[in-house]
């Protein structure tokens, strides 16, 4: 654990108790030691989940060799934007070093509302889309229905609607994996999801069924050196999805009373016997690992 986790401070990695198998399993994948790219972490709450994700974010950032990382808490009430497009342009900002020469442009044009970027001057709309099996827009799931469309003009502030919206947006999101699929191929890139479970169902059911099975799993559209890491305290069952690309750490176990001597040591508190007992009671009862260190701080100012 961290002082980041009560809410405040740098993060110090030294503070993770008890993750180094954990650790070990993350440094094989950014290795590509096997075929996995999909990493799975979940926990009861409060258990060090979020933490060791910080860890793993922090060991991509500082220490060498390095790799482009993006952390995002998708829930709901944290990403505003809970859609592809939201998604993938905070992804985007986090790794602000790497060149995306066809979706800045593109989140340039929709930012700007000129359609013409998007609208090419004969055809079936935006021109990638037919080329996506199973129906799956990068943008958005459902039913691919290809049907010849009419010439639209260039928008302007005054004429932009929902469709040429939705319709922009969904370019952006085939650009943004355009771009990362060519990333890929020479760098391995870690995108970090964590509290799934509470981000909204239509981006729960994007991310399995186009991040994961469709730019990891299908060969013909994956990019390859591509890291997932999704967290959440429920997961859904990946592995008949992903197969091989999938490892699990599983559910983050519960500590023993030297976990817990080391956790209290860490966040200034003298682990007393009393005090390791009391909150190794709470964690037994199903109490998360916060509101027994707030008691194990109230009984040690009690006694003392």
């Amino acid at each position: 654990m961290s002082e980041d986790l009560l809410g405040g401070g740098l993060f110090d990695p030294e503070g993770v108790i008890d993750r180094e198998a954990e650790s070990e399993l993350f440094e094989t994948m950014l290795a590509l030691g096997h075929d996995a790219r999909v990493l799975t972490v979940s926990d009861k709450g409060f258990m060090g989940k979020s933490t060791l994700l910080k860890k793993f974010e922090y060991r991509c950032q500082w220490i060498t060799p390095y790799f482009p990382v993006s952390l995002t808490d998708i829930d709901a009430n944290r990403l505003d934007d809970q859609t592809p497009f939201g998604l993938v342009g905070k992804i985007r900002a986090d790794i602000s070093d790497l060149s995306f020469p066809k979706f800045d442009p593109a989140r340039d044009a929709h930012a700007g509302q000129d359609f013409s970027f998007f609208a090419p001057a004969t055809g079936t709309g935006i021109a990638s889309a037919s080329s996506v099996s199973g129906g799956v827009l990068a943008g958005r799931i459902g039913t691919v229905i290809q049907t010849p469309s009419a010439t639209i003009a260039p928008a302007t502030s005054a004429t932009w609607t929902l469709d040429m919206d939705r319709r922009a947006r969904e370019r952006c999101v085939e650009a943004f994996f355009e771009d990362l699929r060519a990333i890929c191929a020479d760098q391995t890139v870690v995108v970090i999801l964590d509290t799934f479970d509470n981000a909204r169902l239509e981006l729960q059911q994007w991310i399995v069924k186009v991040l994961l099975r469709h730019h990891i799993v299908d060969e013909r559209f994956a990019c390859d050196r591509l890291l997932v890491v999704l967290a959440g305290r429920e997961l859904p069952n990946l592995n008949p999805a992903l197969g091989r690309r999938l490892q699990s750490i599983g559910v983050l176990s519960s500590w023993d009373k030297e976990h817990i001597r080391s956790f209290l040591q860490k966040q200034g508190v003298d682990p007393s016997d009393v005090a390791i007992d009391f909150v190794q009671e709470l964690l037994a009862d199903g109490k998360n690992l916060l509101s027994a260190l707030s008691v194990a701080r109230e009984l040690r100012r009690i006694t003392t």
